[in-house]
């Protein structure tokens, strides 16, 4: 009951903090700004959600974390199909990008909100210390986004709900670890996922190309390592995704055991 009373006690002081609260009461207008006192609710939440589990399982922090990731996919690629609305042709996502504007920064607020909050609490409570620095680099990549142009945090939530369908796939390859038809498709639908990434990055640099004039020279030069850093995260899943299809290739043409796609997952990313 305590522990109830603090979470309520908190969220109502951080909700004022993000100035949720004024005479006309609460508005989704307010995500239309992003607000960094939200990424301390959700941050609240999330403790509060992996408290609550674990009293009932141990395995509180997977669960929590399939929850984001989950949470991520639905609330990313929603926008991406409002973008391709009309059609997934750059120049009609563009104009459907800049139409619908200000929900498209909505939602990419919130997911900012919840992912950062998320990686804020699995960051106290990470076993595995070797994931902090992936936890860093995830919080400092949505907080650029975030303050970078007005396109980055939308391109940063689309990328992010790719990436954790992608995430979602490799935890299911657990389920039916042992039938190659079932390894088969985690590997096709793992691929899917990195051609669409690979397409997306596509968009955004045709985003980029129609709004360079605007920007200052500041963020046309940030543009340089940012693209850097997109082409070599696409070389990277290049490579994770034919180590994939290697392997199941060599399970198909020998008789003995090998490593199952989430084991060999973990050791070829390390």
């Amino acid at each position: 009951v305590n522990m109830l009373q603090l979470t309520i006690d908190l969220l109502d002081s951080a909700a004022d903090l993000a100035l949720i609260r004024g005479s006309h009461g609460f508005s989704l207008k307010s995500f239309e700004v992003f607000q960094p006192a939200w990424i301390l609710i959700m941050s609240i939440l999330w403790v509060s959600l992996k408290q609550t589990l674990g009293r009932f399982t141990n395995n509180s922090g997977r669960i929590v974390g399939l929850i984001h990731a989950i949470s991520m996919v639905i609330i990313g690629t929603p926008v991406l199909f409002l973008l391709g609305a009309k059609s997934f042709a750059y120049s009609d996502m563009f104009d459907s990008f800049t139409t619908n504007y200000a929900s498209i920064q909505i939602s990419c607020n919130v997911m900012c909100y919840t992912s950062v909050g998320y990686f804020l609490m699995d960051s106290y409570f990470l076993v595995h210390r070797a994931y902090l620095k992936h936890h860093i680099g995830a919080i400092v990549v949505w907080l650029v986004a975030a303050s970078h142009h007005d396109t980055s945090l939308v391109h940063g939530a689309i990328v992010i709900a790719l990436f954790e369908i992608g995430a979602i796939l490799v935890q299911l390859s657990k389920v039916f670890s042992k039938f190659l038809w079932f390894r088969f498709m985690v590997c096709i639908g793992y691929t899917g996922t990195r051609v669409s990434l690979a397409w997306y990055y596509g968009f955004i640099f045709y985003t980029c190309l129609q709004l360079f004039h605007e920007c200052s020279l500041f963020i046309q030069v940030s543009y340089i390592p940012a693209f850097a850093s997109l082409l070599f995260l696409l070389s990277l899943n290049a490579k994770w995704t034919y180590l994939q299809w290697r392997a199941l290739y060599k399970i198909c043409l020998s008789d003995t055991p090998a490593m199952d796609f989430y084991s060999y997952h973990q050791k070829i990313i390390g």
